[in-house]
């Protein structure tokens, strides 16, 4: 089983949360309806899938 650096996952959250906050500072919230619902929920499903596998292995 591979083994992964968390300190990079949490470099990643802290981007991520960078980047959403700038995005409300400048208003540009409105470019989130150009992604279509299906492809949000598709990526919702696929990331519970991963997380859901990853838990089950490490039982």
């Amino acid at each position: 089983m591979a083994t992964y650096n968390h300190n990079f996952l949490v470099l990643r959250l802290i981007v991520a949360g960078a980047m959403l906050m700038m995005t409300g500072l400048f208003k540009k919230g409105k470019v989130v309806t150009l992604v279509p619902h299906s492809i949000v929920v598709g990526f919702t499903i696929g990331i519970a899938i991963v997380i859901y596998t990853t838990k089950k292995k490490s039982r």
